[in-house]
């Protein structure tokens, strides 16, 4: 039993945090706390008491200016509450405003005060390139609970846990609780705009640029049947809709998991969110119409590039095909989003251009992500020998909003002028 297993062991009382977190951009694309929330269900199935602070993304919170309140929209994607702060040293060269995104100082301050001391403190980590503002938020419990355990664990923790060692923080590299169900923590999960499902965690792909395959080794099917069950009983309790797939694999199989989900489902009962990319290759004209029935919109698929280097799950022949299925099903081109990869190790301008210009011709609509490196993948050290910035000695550095500072190639310039071009594509399909 390592350190974290014993402190958790001894403990009875847990606080748990998700922590607020500076960048330059922040936006809810239907995210939850899905790991933290899973170890709150854990602990309370193991006896454990619990306190919730969502420091991130409560909607009950309320700070003063210069503070942002956030915007909703009705499928439940929304804006943070926003307060500008000081850039760090190393970002200075980025001609842009730096933010909290959650809760401010002085409100974790109010919020702790109220609290009697628990025997333990867990932390989520998303991004590792948020690890300073988890650090920040450690410093300021450890203030308020001068001896208590701090434990870190998540994306961050599982991929730079010297970082968090280093400032004197637990870290745990596992999951705690794998596959628990989340019917005890209802009273948490009633907060939530959005419902989160996982199907299936980890995916059977190797992608170069991905670490699916480093937290989950092997595919695992999750209690599929339980979790519908759940989502009904959410909806009961606050007649929400919103439903969001944290699967990096959720049509495996030709759909054969969510299938089963969905027929535990009436259509029309839920909107179905999927903001990670599905797999084009697992998609068939039956698999369309179902998504279609099943309110699926607006989709993303991962397809990243027209050169298959980067990836095994698709090939580059089946994009028109596949969304040729889409559009018979009932979809139009805005809702069919193809997630297109810039900046990667020896990628050129004309191949992002030229993959824009296919999805484009397919009849879909083409989403930039710019590229971020994630230590442990094969593509991680490839960028490193190219970059302009050393990312593996500075994680701030790993921020996609940083990659035309990374790239030799893909410069602030370029980027602009290919957005710009998917800004105008935009207005033409939505009709403005």
């Amino acid at each position: 039993m390592n350190d974290v297993r014993r402190a958790i062991a001894a403990a009875r009382r847990f606080l748990l945090i998700n922590p607020p977190v500076d960048d330059f951009t922040a936006y809810s694309l239907w995210s939850v706390p899905l790991g933290l929330l899973r170890v709150a269900a854990g602990l309370r199935a193991a006896g454990k008491e619990i306190t919730w602070l969502d420091l991130l993304d409560d909607p009950t919170m309320l700070l003063p200016p210069p503070s942002i309140a956030p915007e909703y929209r009705a499928d439940g994607r929304h804006d943070f509450w926003k307060t500008p702060i000081p850039k760090p040293s190393e970002l200075a060269m980025v001609p842009r405003r730096y933010n909290r995104f959650g809760a401010t100082d002085d409100h974790l301050r109010a919020a702790l005060a109220d609290l009697s001391a628990p025997d333990a403190i867990l932390i989520a980590t998303g991004m590792t390139y948020w690890y300073r503002s988890v650090i920040h938020t450690a410093d300021i419990l450890r203030e308020r609970f001068p001896g208590v355990p701090l434990i870190v664990g998540g994306t961050a923790a599982r991929l730079i846990p010297g970082r968090f060692t280093a400032a004197g923080l637990l870290v745990e590299e596992g999951e705690l609780f794998p596959g628990v169900d989340l019917g005890n923590v209802s009273d948490i999960t009633e907060h939530c705009e959005v419902y989160p499902l996982e199907l299936i965690s980890g995916c059977p792909f190797r992608c170069r640029y991905c670490a699916s395959s480093f937290f989950h080794e092997k595919v695992r099917v999750n209690d599929i049947v339980s979790q519908a069950k759940a989502l009904k009983k959410w909806n009961a309790r606050t007649s929400k809709k919103d439903a969001v797939f944290f699967d990096d694999a959720l049509l495996l199989d030709k759909g054969r998991y969510l299938k089963e989900l969905l027929a535990c489902i009436e259509p029309g009962q839920f909107r179905f969110h999927v903001p990670n990319g599905l797999h084009l290759r697992e998609l068939d004209a039956s698999l369309a119409t179902l998504l279609r029935l099943y309110q699926f919109s607006p989709l993303r698929f991962g397809f990243e590039t027209i050169s298959d280097r980067f990836d095994a799950k698709k090939e580059t022949a089946m994009l028109a095909e596949k969304t040729a299925l889409l559009r018979d099903a009932g979809y139009r081109s805005a809702e069919i989003g193809i997630y297109l990869l810039c900046g990667m190790p020896g990628q050129t301008v004309a191949e992002v251009e030229d993959s824009v210009a296919a999805v484009i011709a397919a009849g879909g609509r083409p989403y930039l992500s710019e590229f971020s490196p994630v230590p442990g993948t094969p593509l991680f050290d490839e960028h490193r020998a190219e970059s302009r910035l050393d990312f593996a000695d500075e994680p701030l550095y790993h921020n996609n909003s940083l990659s035309a500072y990374r790239s030799p190639v893909f410069t602030p310039a370029v980027v602009k002028r290919i957005k710009d071009r998917l800004a105008a594509l935009y207005r033409e399909q939505d009709g403005r």
